[in-house]
């Protein structure tokens, strides 16, 4: 199928019936995009997962029901969002409605342009998108297992949490003791509790809060475990909050459920109880609502409806294939949550894994970025990264590519990556915390006798995806899709590129007034991550026409490498 959005980009829509989804290429000019998926009708009783070693694969038998798709053919000016249709080859033939985000473009403070998605481009020539994983810290891992006898003497690793605070670092993190791996049974985590002044050195402060051993001598924080398993504690800051004894924000993971703790310093918690049961009310049945490996929480700056401000994003398992996917929850409160009726809102079988494992989300640049941990054929587990406009409907970037990849054989993080709830921004990097393991996950493996660690992984702020000089190019160029100025408000852009020092590399940008060049910068020639644009034919000082249409083009050359760019 051929549709047009609002901006006249032309989208190609098409089904995969081997995956049970309908993905999508955009038209960029000169060739067609990378394909993103869209939502999916996976979930009949008809459907099986392929790939999976415990089933067989795919097969004859187990092939998945062929949906009829169709989508919106012209969209309306301002209408932000691309109309399709998908039915459901089975029996029950029922059709689901589903709206593809297509974002405008804001000349307005703190409007950044990505290139995750290329949904804010309408045209490149010469140009091709670079993947970058995140750095591995050479000093890794940075937060190891304690000393013998410790309560965290096997494990000591980021199920957990980091806050970067007046330049303090804060970690709480999940414990494992030895005896665990004899008898996982009758032992539990515990959350240990440590600091840094780099966020590379820590020291896990003693709190004297939960005796361990015969002493309280320890780093443990009293989560009122009643004996249970507790673990995978995520924390949130919450400046907002008028009652300073609610400062910070904790749920947990527990043997009775995920449960919710408030404190005005985050070392001393209450407890207000279970808010996501493991177990259905008065019965031994398994919650399917319930959160089993919760890694995000976080409060959605970018969600308008004060009912859902609050997310969690958990991978969820339930019939008809009982494979891993990732499920959505909110809540006004923190206390009482609501499923996202659509869940699965996102399915391996939109990409290369068998399963999704412990989503991360958080907003990022004006849209959600995420990792989930990829279980692989081999039952290894890299980081894969996917990123969303609504935070419902996500698309793999870079299917395939680790964004926090595996250590070499025999490396402590060899066999399974896995970070903390959310990453913190530290001057112009974004790092993030992760656990490792030397060994493979999964039934086959001795992956409970193996020790776990924390590294640290960074990358430069939005440095995830760049444009680059396609090979054999010298010159090449980016178009954005249309913006419109305010009224009386100048136009004042940065980038964030690389490649331009040493006269390798250059980059300026022109403003299009339809075809036009209405205005061009001068050639940027120092990299860097905030690097403004100057416009020296306007006196320094763009103030286009309010409410016209503009595009903005920028020109690269040689080794230049760009990031993004922002309005200012």
């Amino acid at each position: 199928l051929l549709a047009r959005d609002e901006h006249g980009v032309a989208w190609l829509l098409w089904h995969n019936a081997t995956r049970s989804h309908t993905f999508y290429s955009r038209w960029l000019g000169t060739r067609f995009g990378a394909p993103y998926e869209c939502r999916s009708l996976v979930g009949s009783s008809a459907a099986r997962e392929i790939g999976d070693p415990l089933r067989g694969g795919l097969t004859a038998d187990n092939l998945p029901p062929i949906a009829v798709h169709t989508a919106q053919k012209e969209m309306a000016l301002g209408s932000g969002a691309l109309g399709v249709a998908l039915q459901k080859g089975d029996a029950s033939g029922a059709v689901y409605f589903d709206r593809l985000v297509v974002p405008e473009l804001r000349a307005e403070s703190g409007s950044k342009v990505l290139f995750v998605d290329m949904l804010q481009v309408a045209e490149t020539d010469g140009l091709v998108e670079t993947f970058h994983p995140m750095k591995k810290h050479p000093a890794n891992p940075v937060l190891r297992p304690g000393p013998k006898g410790a309560f965290d003497d096997l494990r000591a690793h980021a199920y957990g949490e980091v806050l970067h605070e007046n330049g303090l670092f804060r970690m709480w993190y999940s414990g494992w003791p030895a005896g665990a791996a004899r008898d996982p049974q009758n032992y539990k985590h515990y959350v240990g509790y440590a600091e840094s002044r780099d966020g590379v050195s820590w020291v896990k402060r003693p709190l004297g809060q939960v005796e361990y051993g015969g002493s309280k001598a320890n780093n443990i924080v009293d989560l009122d475990d009643r004996g249970e398993d507790t673990y995978m504690p995520m924390v949130v800051r919450d400046p907002a909050d008028t009652d300073p004894a609610h400062r910070y924000k904790m749920i947990v993971e527990q043997r009775r459920g995920n449960t919710l703790h408030f404190s005005a310093d985050a070392l001393r918690w209450t407890h207000e109880g279970a808010v996501n049961a493991r177990l259905l009310p008065g019965s031994t049945q398994r919650n399917t609502a319930y959160w089993g490996d919760r890694r995000n929480l976080f409060y959605d700056t970018l969600e308008r409806d004060p009912t859902r401000r609050w997310k969690v994003y958990s991978h969820c398992f339930g019939s008809p294939d009982h494979v891993r996917k990732t499920c959505r929850f909110w809540s006004p409160d923190l206390k009482a949550w609501t499923a996202d009726p659509g869940n699965p809102i996102l399915h391996p079988r939109a990409g290369s894994e068998i399963e999704q494992h412990m989503t991360s989300v958080w907003p990022y640049g004006g849209l959600y970025i995420g990792m989930f941990d990829v279980w692989d054929p081999l039952q290894r587990m890299p980081q894969q990264m996917i990123a969303s406009r609504d935070g419902r409907n996500f698309v793999h970037v870079f299917d395939g590519r680790g964004v926090i990849e595996l250590g070499k054989p025999g490396e402590w993080d060899a066999g399974w990556t896995s970070p903390v709830n959310v990453p913190i921004e530290v001057g112009d990097e974004i790092w993030y915390y992760y656990s490792g393991n030397a060994a493979p996950i999964g039934f086959l493996t001795d992956f409970v006798y193996t020790p776990m660690a924390t590294g640290l992984a960074t990358i430069r702020r939005d440095g995830f995806v760049s444009l680059d000089l396609a090979p054999g190019r010298s010159t090449g160029s980016v178009t954005s899709i249309p913006f419109r100025a305010g009224a009386d408000r100048p136009i004042d852009l940065e980038v964030n590129a690389d490649g331009l020092g040493g006269g390798k590399g250059r980059l300026a940008v022109e403003v299009l007034d339809g075809e036009a060049v209405v205005a061009a910068s001068n050639w940027l020639a120092e990299d860097g991550v905030h690097v403004p644009v100057v416009w020296p034919e306007q006196g320094g000082v763009l103030r286009p026409a309010a409410g016209k249409p503009y595009r903005l083009r920028v020109r690269l050359e040689g080794s230049a490498r760009l990031y993004s760019f922002s309005f200012r």
